[in-house]
């Protein structure tokens, strides 16, 4: 298709244009011979690759073409795209969408008006309707949607002046509401889909914030309470892997988990450190004693009190400081002013500069 399908509603609006142009009271003759080159030119373009319309499931000659306005144009192509089920070829789909440059394309009043049209008749979509929990996991449903309201609609607005739209919506709350995971497909392309359409159309991140924090409560257990809360740790993976209901208590650690998140490279590190000799010791109460010791070492970086550290534990310390690599989560633990001021306590130099 490469860029033919806009080189024609370019050449649409160009002919538009000089159309405008000679119903001017100024216009002046000496110019006809090159405005009717520049005519012929694009009329000719039409033609070549007016096909394409009709792959679309839009035929159409090029007179036909010349006398609708862009907006009808846009407005008959959508409702030939959904009509001829052509979004069942989701490539094919997609770059019709990508050649219009419809991503950054508002649609008008009208354009609406006859997409709506066509989106109210049971006849058109019921095929692509999402009336549970499986058909979230429907690639052609999930495409469907996906098109529209990434390349068409955009808008939320009209997801409320839509029926065929607003019923998923109160569906997919509903789904949301009861601590259903829905977002979890095994295809990463698909799994980013069917996030996109749900978070469109319920408008709102509030719902995945759930899943994002049992995530992190997941994580916190595996890495440091993984003998106490190895039941807790089987149950939400068999939550998050098998798309199940989940309890809100299973939330009451997300504060722990969260304090914590920034915290644990350097809680790893300081263990390897300690036990780089003696693998077997990694034992939940000797984890628990590491996050103690840098709660402990978390204080006297915060007060620069390098003399009351231990010996082995300023070498570590000295070790994790000093690679640029940790930079980041460093600053993000205790900020630019006191990572500089330990650093030049650390080497009696402003090594920052380097």
């Amino acid at each position: 298709m490469e860029n033919k399908l806009s080189k024609m509603i370019l050449s649409k609006i160009c002919i538009d244009l000089i159309n405008n142009f000679k119903s001017l009271e100024n216009f002046e003759d000496e110019y006809i011979e090159e405005i009717s080159r520049i005519e012929e030119e694009n009329k000719k373009i039409i033609s070549d690759n007016l096909k394409i319309f009709g792959n679309c499931g839009l035929g159409m000659e090029v007179e036909e073409f010349l006398e609708k306005n862009i907006e009808k144009i846009y407005a008959d192509l959508f409702q030939s795209l959904i009509k001829n089920k052509k979004f069942e070829n989701y490539e094919f789909i997609v770059n019709v969408m990508k050649r219009l440059d419809m991503e950054n394309i508002l649609i008008t009043e009208k354009m609406y008006d006859e997409l709506k049209d066509v989106l109210n008749k049971e006849e058109f979509v019921k095929d692509y309707k999402i009336k549970n929990k499986e058909d979230i996991y429907d690639e052609n449903k999930i495409n469907f949607y996906f098109i529209i309201l990434k390349y068409i609609l955009k808008s939320s607005f009209y997801i409320y002046n839509l029926n065929f739209f607003f019923e998923t919506r109160k569906i997919i709350i509903n789904l949301l509401k009861s601590n259903e995971v829905i977002n979890k497909g095994k295809i990463i392309s698909f799994n980013d889909k069917i996030t996109y359409v749900i978070k469109k159309l319920v408008d709102s991140d509030y719902y995945f914030l759930k899943i994002e924090k049992l995530e992190l409560v997941l994580e916190y257990y595996k890495e440091l309470l993984f003998e106490s809360k190895k039941e807790d740790i089987q149950l939400i993976e068999d939550i998050l892997n098998n798309n199940k209901k989940f309890e809100d208590i299973l939330l009451i650690d997300y504060e722990k988990a969260k304090k914590m998140k920034k915290k644990l490279p350097i809680i790893k590190f300081i263990f390897e450190g300690k036990y780089k000799d003696n693998k077997n010791k990694r034992t939940e109460s000797e984890i628990i004693k590491v996050v103690a010791t840098w709660e402990k070492l978390e204080k006297m970086i915060s007060q620069q009190k390098i003399k009351k550290m231990k010996d082995d534990e300023r070498r570590i310390i000295c070790k994790y400081f000093t690679d640029n690599n940790n930079k980041d989560i460093l600053l993000e633990n205790f900020g630019q002013k006191i990572y500089d001021g330990f650093l030049i306590k650390l080497f009696g130099i402003n090594r920052t500069k380097n």
